[in-house]
């Protein structure tokens, strides 16, 4: 995170690092087909680290979800949306990359259910 100053104002933004990172990763996605199946999904993620240094998925998953959603390839990345599943990491020094499937979301064997756009809790 850093802190940047616009005059008398001042805004937290992801590291330097991270937008570039971010940069790189929509130039790749926005070359994908778009998701139209049905919401919600599962988003499943298997991460390939250079290091074998601490990381926390959570933040990792975030960034994932928020350039899928940047890019179009998903319609929303909120927790109506989107399940995110972590099946692991491992160690390649080669070629660290993220890779992710997304699929329907069933429960015993049916859909979960599409979004309405009007079903909001009272």
């Amino acid at each position: 995170m850093r802190i940047v100053r616009f005059g008398n104002r001042a805004s937290i933004r992801p590291s330097k690092l991270y937008d570039e990172w971010q940069k790189k990763a929509l130039s790749h996605l926005i070359l994908l087909p778009k998701w139209t199946g049905r919401y919600p999904v599962n988003i499943r993620f298997y991460f390939f680290r250079e290091n074998d240094r601490r990381f926390d998925f959570s933040n990792m998953v975030e960034g994932a979800q928020d350039v899928l959603q940047q890019s179009g390839i998903l319609l929303q990345d909120d927790m109506r949306h989107v399940f995110p599943v972590i099946d692991g990491y491992e160690i390649d020094k080669e070629n660290p990359r993220l890779e992710l499937v997304i699929e329907e979301r069933y429960i015993l064997g049916e859909s979960f259910g599409e979004i309405k756009e009007n079903s909001r809790r009272k």
